[in-house]
């Protein structure tokens, strides 16, 4: 099975509220990495605003749908979810 993601990179006005300052293009690369390392089919792009920068980084996995507030640790986990096309919830400290 193939998964698509797509991780917002838009750094807006520079506002740290923003994606793209938030440490996605990071995340972008983690993506493509695990991805490859676990020998999952992925297609891994950037994308512009998924309009949920206050929860970000965020990105669109298909077939997951949107998942905010991702850090690198996830990313993992988050994959693995995506071939078995199970839902996720990640936790979140604030």
């Amino acid at each position: 099975m193939e998964v698509e993601i797509y991780v917002c990179t838009n750094r807006g006005n520079g506002d740290a509220k923003f994606c793209g300052n938030k440490g996605s293009i990071r995340l972008l690369n983690a993506f493509k990495q695990v991805s490859k390392t676990l020998g999952i089919k992925a297609i891994v792009q950037p994308c512009n605003c998924l309009g949920m920068c206050g929860r970000g980084p965020n990105a669109l996995i298909k077939p997951l749908g949107y998942v905010s507030g991702i850090k690198e640790d996830q990313v993992k986990l988050i994959l693995l979810k995506a071939v078995e096309r199970k839902t996720i919830t990640l936790s979140r400290n604030y």
